[in-house]
């Protein structure tokens, strides 16, 4: 089987944005598209702001986001699936890849724990109880949000061709779940190359 797209879903701070950044410095992917769902959502912004449809900051479109708008961002990155070459981070990536057999599904995971430092690395002035409090709210308003528009928990792993827990690699070495998660996609690429 030949991919040109690999979408990737996760927990909240379960590593997405960065496995998507550490993919765009592979060679294998120079001619590859690399969409986040934050993107696609400054975009949309954007142009609700220019279309006068919208008034607020980026921050009050986020509070304010209607099931329909998801749906539209969605439609976006499935249009985007369906032309290939595209690297996804999406909550939503079975919705984006639904019968696209080039769509590789990756869905990333680790424990509340892990997830908590990574953000508080990333985030030093927060409180630990604030990472938390957001990590969980964000995990639950996800769910919701997958269960009443797509009808489908996004956590469920059986849609997905590879589920990756990083804390299982995390006791040996740093990071090691990134590191062999884009190991492993580099040689699936290279084996498929030829097809």
């Amino acid at each position: 089987m030949s991919y040109n797209v690999i979408a990737i879903a996760g927990l909240p701070g379960s590593g997405k944005s960065t496995l998507l950044e550490e993919l765009h410095k592979l060679s294998a992917f120079s001619n590859w598209d690399m969409i986040s769902t934050g993107g696609l959502l400054r975009k949309r912004h954007a142009f609700l702001i220019d279309k006068k449809k919208f008034k607020g900051d980026f921050i009050s479109y986020l509070n304010n986001l209607s099931d329909e708008e998801i749906r539209i961002l969605n439609k976006e990155a499935r249009s985007l699936a369906i032309k290939g070459n595209l690297v996804l981070d999406s909550r939503y990536a079975v919705e984006n890849c639904r019968n696209l057999l080039s769509a590789f599904l990756v869905f990333l995971t680790a424990p509340l724990e892990t997830r908590i430092e990574r953000q508080k690395k990333a985030h030093p002035e927060r409180p630990l109880d604030e990472i938390k409090k957001d990590l969980e709210q964000r995990e639950d308003w996800e769910l919701k949000k997958s269960l009443s528009i797509y009808n489908y928990d996004y956590r469920d792993h059986k849609p997905y061709n590879l589920g990756w827990g990083h804390h299982h690699c995390n006791v040996v070495t740093k990071d090691a779940g990134i590191s062999k998660t884009l190991e492993w996609m580099q040689r699936v690429l290279e084996r498929n190359k030829d097809y």
